[in-house]
């Protein structure tokens, strides 16, 4: 469909009242974006909270050290296990690892502490499962 100025043009796809143009100039939209499920979302307003932001940082600390890994293994063709890049590597794998399971522990027990540690590794192990028994006969006395 050609619009009056010779251009083809379509619907927005939230609606249908205002075209988009395929070619040359578009003029935006007027309607807010909507998510998946509907509700309205402004992209700019949404500030991420300070785990999201933790966890960003990590992320990218990670991705980093695999890149100076990958940059050395190509110069050198062979990396020493005792290197300080394999170090940071591993010091950055750590700290992703230990995030996960801090956040997960915290999210299941409500606090950090060695009886929920007990909790988790009394699923998979019956020596655990034994100790966590007796400390909770012993904390209800």
């Amino acid at each position: 469909m050609a619009g009056a100025d010779g251009r083809s043009e379509r619907s927005c796809s939230t609606c249908a009242v205002s075209p988009l143009y395929f070619r040359g100039t578009s003029r935006p939209c007027s309607t807010p974006r909507l998510t998946r499920h509907g509700s309205v979302v402004s992209v700019d307003d949404t500030l991420p909270d300070d785990a999201t932001k933790h966890r960003n940082d990590l992320l990218t600390a990670l991705k980093k050290e695999v890149k100076v890994i990958m940059e050395e293994a190509v110069t050198k063709r062979q990396i020493d296990i005792n290197s300080p890049y394999v170090t940071s590597l591993c010091v950055a794998v750590e700290n992703c690892l230990m995030d996960g399971l801090r956040r997960r522990l915290l999210g299941l027990f409500g606090s950090r502490s060695s009886l929920a540690l007990l909790h988790t590794v009394a699923k998979t192990n019956p020596i655990a499962e034994q100790v966590l028994a007796k400390t909770l006969e012993t904390n209800s006395q």
